[in-house]
This record gives structure tokens, sequence and C-alpha cells, in this order.
């Protein structure tokens, strides 16, 4: 009996000290280097090396229109594999969280639960894991430092800040407003990867820049694209043709152009082709494929 409380002990001790190293959503220089390519390859590396930190394995990292999936693993304290899939569809305000474990008596386990970040801003933060199956509710606030129900946190509950933790610090994923944006990539070329047929594939996203990269949110249609670059917002789309489409819907006086930064006239590696309405009227990109390397 007393082994398995220690277990627990132990579970909420990881738990509470992984969710007091969650970053805000400013990811300074110091994390990620201005002249690095933000691109799949760099994040994946990054991320294993973050995560190996935590003695997380990293096992899967892709990243589609359609979602960014992260599968990590871990040994539990009687050394258990506990493996998690963490997934984002871009634009979303709600994350979902697969767990497998096993439970006292070694019975292996699935779950699946909703993660609602419900503030984030200074560095403090509350989040809830909801049970999908059980409507069970896990709740985490930094202001107070405690978790609901602490001692019957799943493992997999208790990584997976740790995870996310990796995720925004590895320039992966950006919190705006509360909802989700991934890095963008050369999503036509991953678009044929998708597992997913029921959801409605979009050929354009909401975008934002920061730091070395260009994060895609939530798809939009055409007409949407166009209203939102309309209103000086960046736009991502799937290949030039699409981006071209809205630069030139944004703008309809003139053609649109395309271009990238430069440097001693070569592209810079790490920046993103896109296109400009005509005479950068409004001020606004339409962005599409992955970064310059």
């Amino acid at each position: 009996m007393w082994l398995k409380v220690k277990s627990k002990i132990i579970v909420l001790l990881v738990f509470l000290l992984v969710v007091s190293l969650f970053p805000d959503n400013h990811t300074k220089a110091e994390e990620i280097d201005n002249n690095m390519i933000v691109n799949e390859e760099v994040v994946s590396k990054m991320l294993e090396d973050s995560l190996s930190e935590e003695n997380i394995s990293v096992d899967n990292f892709e990243v589609s229109s359609d979602e960014l999936v992260l599968d990590t693993s871990i040994n539990d304290a009687e050394g258990n594999k506990v493996e998690t899939t963490l997934s984002i569809e871009p634009g979303a305000d709600i994350f979902n969280l697969t767990t497998r474990e096993f439970n006292e008596v070694g019975e292996e386990i699935s779950k699946e639960y909703e993660i609602k970040i419900n503030q984030f801003k200074d560095d403090e933060f509350e989040a809830t894991f909801e049970d999908v199956e059980t409507e069970e509710v896990f709740t985490y606030n930094s202001e107070e430092g405690t978790a609901s129900i602490a001692f019957l946190i799943p493992v997999a509950i208790g990584i997976s800040p740790a995870v996310m933790t990796a995720l925004f610090h590895t320039g992966a994923v950006l919190i705006v407003a509360g909802t989700g944006y991934v890095i963008a990539t050369e999503f036509n070329k991953q678009r044929a990867k998708s597992k997913s047929k029921s959801k409605k594939q979009y050929n354009h996203f909401d975008a934002e820049i920061r730091n070395s990269g260009v994060y895609v949110g939530k798809g939009l249609s055409k007409s949407q694209a166009i209203a939102r670059m309309k209103s000086k917002k960046d736009v991502y789309s799937i290949s030039s043709s699409q981006a071209e489409v809205v630069a030139a819907g944004a703008n309809t006086k003139g053609k649109p152009f395309k271009e990238v930064d430069k440097y001693k006239n070569k592209p810079k590696k790490g920046y993103y082709y896109h296109w400009h309405p005509y005479k950068r009227t409004p001020k606004a990109h339409s962005f599409y494929g992955g970064p310059v390397k």
C-alpha cells in the first residue's frame, strides 16, 4: 500500500515540477536563435534534446495542414512504458491528448483528454484536462501552485505540461488569443501524408509572424483569406498559386508580386516566400511553402 502511495507522491512531484517550467507566450531570442531555420526537422531535434532532460522520449513529430502531432513516452515508477499523443489543430482552442499507461494492477488503459489553457499571461496560467469519457476534470493553476485531485493525477497527465512546454520553447507552437498556432511547413507536401479524411481541408490559413517563423492558425475560405489580408493581416496558403489568388483579391487595381527577403542578392535562410498586393496596399503578406534552406 505504501509503495502505491509513494508512487502517487512521485507523480505529483513530477507534475508540479514540470508545470512550473511552463513558459510565457512570447518566446525570447535566447530560446530560438534568430539565425536558425525553424522548420520541422530542426524543431523535432530541439524537442528531442529538450525532453530528454526530463527522461521523456520523442517517438514521432509531424506537422501537416490538419494538425501538429507529437508522440512521447516515459517509464513510470514501476518501469512500465507510458505513452502520450498530443495533437493540436491550427487555430483550435482545445488540444487533444491520448494516453496509454498501466493502472495499479498492471492493466493497460487508454484515455482521451481535452486540454484547454484558460489563462496564459506573464508566466501565470491555468489549464484544465478533461477526461472525454468520464468528464472528470484535472485543473492546474500556477498562481495557487496546486492541482485538483493531485494524488490521482495519471502519469501521462503529469508529464504533458513538460511536453507542451517544449513545444513552446522550441517554436513549434504559439498561443495567440487562447488558440494554437503551429509552425508553417510545406503543407502541400504534408497533405498527401494526412490520414484524416473526415476533416475539411483548407487552402488558406490565418498567419502570424513571430521570432524566425511563420505560424499557421485556423483554416480559411478564399473569401475569408482575402478579407483578412484587406484588414492588413497576414495569410498562409498551401501553394504559390493559392497565395497569389489571395494577394490579387486583396487589391484588384493591379497585379500582385512575389518576393522573399534577401541578403547579398540571395534569399535569406529561414525566411518565407510570399506575395504582396499591388503597390503593397494593403500592407500584408500572403505566405506559402516552408522556410528557405
